[in-house]
């Protein structure tokens, strides 16, 4: 794969702090231009969208997501691109991500359980009806600004979701690594009560998908998505 030229100084902003969204993006600026300008921004969007307001978990997770792009963080970006390069005109990418663990219908957002109990009965109904879905929303946005007439120009947005299905193994039930698990804690702190990239793959059958959506952000999808941006 060639990596494409950039004709402009392009600055790429992750606006997320996560670590392994981070170490993601980071991988896939391995096929992207060298010279893109790479930072972090914390999300200035406060998320406290009512979930029971939109019809499905996806539309929840679409609209949030595109609304960490908001006109603070773009402002905030962009002045940041302007301290660093004041000579000529340059490029601003933002990139958002959010990511959800829903029940197979998406009915529901999973979020994290309020004691061991609660992990407990998550965990087990979550296996009864066979699988989780998570879901990753990705937004991107591109912003070229004009030194000469001091113009911002949004140039073009993309969003999309990526869905991976995660199969969870029914005979766990039968056993006692349930309770073990829960007893361990480390679900009390995960969307749906466990994770998957530590102990929480004990109930883990096989996933269908991108595995790095799982973690934060899906790989192949965001890397095609920014190559075709830049």
């Amino acid at each position: 794969m060639h990596k494409p030229r950039t004709m402009t100084a392009t600055y790429l902003y992750l606006n997320s702090t996560s670590p392994r969204r981070v170490d993601i993006i980071n991988k896939i600026r391995t096929f992207l231009d060298e010279k893109i300008i790479f930072d972090t921004n914390k999300p200035i969007f406060q998320e406290d969208l009512n979930k029971s307001d939109f019809k499905s978990s996806r539309d929840y997770l679409i609209k949030n997501c595109s609304l960490k792009a908001c006109p603070e963080t773009i402002t905030v970006c962009v002045n940041k691109a302007k301290e660093l390069h004041s000579d000529d005109d340059f490029q601003v990418i933002i990139l958002s991500a959010d990511t959800i663990l829903t029940d197979k219908n998406e009915e529901r957002v999973l979020e994290k359980p309020e004691n061991k109990e609660n992990n407990l009965h998550m965990l087990k109904t979550q296996i009864q009806e066979g699988l989780v879905k998570c879901l990753t929303s990705v937004h991107i946005v591109k912003y070229s600004f004009d030194k000469k007439t001091k113009e911002l120009k949004c140039l073009k947005t993309h969003q999309f979701v990526s869905e991976t299905k995660i199969y969870l193994d029914s005979s766990v039930l039968d056993t006692n690594m349930l309770l073990d698990y829960v007893n361990l804690g480390e679900g009390l702190d995960a969307a749906g009560g466990f994770k998957i990239q530590e102990n929480g793959s004990f109930m883990v059958k096989e996933i269908n998908g991108d595995y790095y959506n799982v973690v934060g952000l899906p790989f192949n999808e965001t890397l095609m998505s920014l190559y075709k941006f830049i």
